[in-house]
């Protein structure tokens, strides 16, 4: 078993990176596109937005698991402390996000392409990403640009059926033009409770993704305190 693990490590390298990267992608939501600010919008949701927000892991794996499923990947568990601040800046439809994880694990199992056997991941990481953001209340969408303000996360460590690979640092800045979205439909579920349900192209290989919704607790109004 360890000695086909290895083999697998070495050789499968390409499809274990793109599906690392598609994980914390989806989980930063990163991607193509550019946050525009064009346009009235009659309503917008100003302080309501604004404030520190927990993400609900429960709605976190269901809808990590919707991402990954075009390439055979299904989320068993994910724990860990993942935060989004929200802050305006001025103009009501302009806004900053701010993301960051801290010592979260993520256990993926992925279905070979022949055969019914499957290999299980588990990777540990942590990292912080900030991008502008807009929004376009009158269609209730968030839009985050595709060039962040910072970003940096660092896969702590990361295993294949139980044998350790190794680590490695993301720059989710150039893997995003080629994965992820960058459009979340949102709706409040009274003041503090946020759904958000990100819109993806489809996937490399053309497969359509249809992302199902994650939900975020406020934790504070303030952006800068939890």
């Amino acid at each position: 078993m360890t000695g086909e693990c290895l083999r697998l490590c070495g050789r499968g390298r390409g499809w274990l990176r793109v599906m690392l990267a598609l994980a914390l992608l989806a989980l930063v939501l990163v991607g193509p596109g550019q946050a525009r600010a064009d346009g009235p919008r009659a309503v917008q949701p100003g302080d309501r937005l604004s404030g520190q927000w927990r993400a609900d892991m429960d709605s976190m794996r269901d809808y990590l698991t919707s991402v990954l499923e075009p390439i055979g990947g299904h989320c068993l568990s994910i724990h860990g402390s993942m935060i989004y601040g929200f802050r305006t800046t001025g103009d009501p439809r302009l806004h900053a996000m701010e993301h960051s994880v801290a010592g979260t694990t993520v256990t993926i199992k992925r279905q070979r392409a022949r055969g019914t056997r499957s290999d299980t991941v588990v990777f540990l990481y942590s990292g912080s990403y900030s991008a502008p953001l807009t929004v376009r209340a009158g269609e209730r969408i968030l839009e985050t640009s595709r060039n962040p303000d910072f970003s940096n996360f660092f896969v702590e460590g990361f295993s294949v059926n139980g044998v350790f690979v190794g680590e490695m640092d993301f720059d989710l800045t150039g893997l995003s033009q080629a994965f992820g979205g960058n459009v979340m439909r949102y709706e409040f579920v009274g003041d503090n409770t946020l759904r958000l349900t990100p819109i993806f192209p489809p996937s490399p290989d053309g497969v359509p993704i249809h992302p199902r919704p994650f939900i975020l607790h406020r934790l504070s109004h303030d952006p800068d305190r939890r």
